[in-house]
């Protein structure tokens, strides 16, 4: 076996049951408890400890030489002689968990220590915990559900999801929709980015566009690695890559996933950055 199929193989095994484990925790009480910040920033949840942990044993016991890249913990090394770095988002949407709305997702990504970038990941898995769908990767095939995806439906489904603070980042939106495409868009935000990114990669939705600075590489390692493999447009508001390193926590300023993003990006969302203001041009070339 491959060593990026031997390492989604261990990643599904272990996404599986803890997939499992959020079912069943769903209703107990007490894992909405704050336990104190995570090494990314957020408060974290009990449940975010208990499935990381769970997730860090879980790789401990296949004996790989890693370096774990986890939300709550920080940097772990299992040898001193690192082969791969795993990105692990123990629970994305832990908010949505919590209250009880379904969409939350739970991932682990592989990346050989030579290669430490957010574009050159080995192999992946993410389960969409509610939806029963797990997504899951090689270095160059998708699985949904352990079914290879040959091929996924290219069209606009005028569906979007924006994370903003900039309300004109949506006009801007709208108004590209309705001029370049000739269509309407609806917005809507599910509280996953893991989830939506990869709804984004796959065509589920038109397009994924988060530029508040709060997202992180392991928010969205997933996504990334989906839509690269399928040749789904996956840039910055600058029109660049997605390439952020992945030896640690590393904040994502902008991203956007989707059918027509290169599109969007050329045609009206380059912006400048002058310190703390992020803003579009006002201009449009149709």
């Amino acid at each position: 076996m491959m060593k990026d199929e031997y390492l989604r193989t261990i990643g599904y095994r272990i996404i599986k049951k803890v997939s499992l484990l959020l079912k069943k925790y769903v209703n107990l009480n007490n894992i909405d408890n704050v336990v104190g910040k995570g090494y990314g920033g957020d408060y974290s949840f009990k449940i975010d400890t208990l499935i990381e942990e769970y997730i860090i044993n879980q790789l401990k016991e296949f004996g790989l030489k890693l370096l774990i890249v986890s939300e709550e913990n920080g940097l772990l090394k299992t040898s001193s002689d690192i082969e791969y770095i795993v990105l692990i988002d123990p629970l994305d949407g832990s908010i949505n968990y919590v209250s009880k709305i379904p969409v939350v997702s739970t991932s682990i990504v592989f990346y050989s220590v030579d290669k430490p970038y957010l574009n050159s990941a080995l192999a992946g898995v993410v389960s969409n915990v509610f939806l029963n769908e797990i997504y899951s990767f090689n270095s160059s095939n998708v699985f949904i559900n352990e079914n290879k995806i040959s091929s996924i439906e290219r069209k606009i489904r005028g569906l979007v999801s924006i994370y903003t603070e900039d309300p004109s980042i949506v006009l801007k939106i709208k108004s590209f929709n309705k001029n370049y495409l000739k269509t309407d868009v609806k917005i809507r935000t599910l509280g996953s980015s893991s989830i939506e990114s990869i709804y984004a990669a796959l065509n589920r939705i038109d397009l994924f566009l988060h530029n508040t600075s709060k997202l992180r590489n392991i928010d969205i390692a997933g996504g990334v690695a989906l839509a690269n493999l399928l040749k789904t447009p996956c840039i910055d508001l600058r029109g660049e890559e997605i390439k952020h390193r992945v030896d640690d926590i590393v904040n994502i300023e902008s991203i956007v996933i989707g059918i027509y993003a290169n599109e969007l990006t050329e045609k009206s969302c380059k912006y400048s950055i002058n310190t703390t203001t992020q803003y579009f041009n006002t201009s449009f070339s149709y």
